[in-house]
């Protein structure tokens, strides 16, 4: 009964030490080491190392890279990680989100928010690992110090807890530029104009030769005279036309009787 309770006990553990076949669940995203028990860390110097691109400091809202890889002096691969951005001297909340370049390889889990940490998918060894973190859209506060940290698991019972990146800051959200676009200048300059011409043009000069002109004929045309002969003139008739004298014979008058009554 003993054995095989000692057996069940080891097969438990080395699930646990090779830190979820299938990615780290989000329970151990505060202290970032496989379930209990599990051998401690590893504390002497590190054959894996932890860097980003954001070396020069960061902006909020923008992408940069995160990658897991061998030191120069170690030809160790590694089979699971569990990876986050912290502010420096936060032990809890993870910072920003990440994206995963190749999905059989890794997956992001829910820490603090969706896609806040992102783990391996199987136990396949590698050599390195590369993601995307997006920078959280609200700032910080410009000079906030931020770093990288990875849990590396290198075999069932070796792994280092929390290897760390160069610490890089917030910097500051660039102003937006007023500067107006450059306008086009009108030109002052005046173009050349043309001059008038003040050279006369040759005018026709009138001709001062006198055409000639033909003169009057003084030679009086005959004129026809007017004739001095009387025409015959008809003479009054002196014969005198007799002319009917007035009648003077008196009408009888009737006189009237004068004889008186009786």
């Amino acid at each position: 009964m003993n054995k095989i309770l000692a057996i069940v006990a080891a097969v438990c553990c080395i699930g646990s030490v090779y830190g979820y076949p299938s990615g780290a669940p989000t329970g151990q995203c505060v202290a970032m080491t496989p379930q209990s028990p599990h051998p401690a860390a590893q504390t002497g110097t590190s054959p894996y190392q932890i860097t980003t691109n954001a070396s020069a400091g960061y902006l909020p809202g923008q992408t940069y890279s995160v990658t897991i890889s061998k030191t120069s002096s170690s030809n160790t691969d590694f089979k699971g990680f569990l990876c986050q951005v912290r502010q420096v001297g936060q032990t809890t909340a993870a910072l920003g989100t990440f994206a995963v370049k190749d999905a059989s390889k890794a997956q992001t889990i829910i820490c603090t928010s969706s896609g806040g940490a992102v783990t391996h998918r199987n136990r396949n060894t590698v050599s390195q690992q590369t993601f995307d973190w997006t920078a959280p859209s609200t700032p910080l506060g410009v000079g906030t110090q931020v770093e990288a940290l990875c849990t590396v698991v290198q075999s069932r019972d070796v792994l280092w807890v929390q290897l760390r990146s160069p610490q890089f800051q917030e910097l500051a959200i660039p102003m937006v530029a007023t500067t107006a676009p450059p306008t086009t200048l009108v030109s002052t300059t005046k173009a050349p104009t043309a001059k008038a011409s003040t050279t006369k043009a040759p005018t026709a000069k009138a001709s001062t030769t006198k055409a000639p002109t033909a003169k009057a004929s003084t030679t009086k045309a005959p004129t026809a005279k007017a004739s001095t002969t009387k025409a015959p003139t008809a003479k009054a008739s002196t014969t005198k036309v007799p002319t009917a004298k007035a009648l003077t014979t008196k009408a009888p008058t009737t006189k009237a009787p004068t004889t008186k009554a009786p």
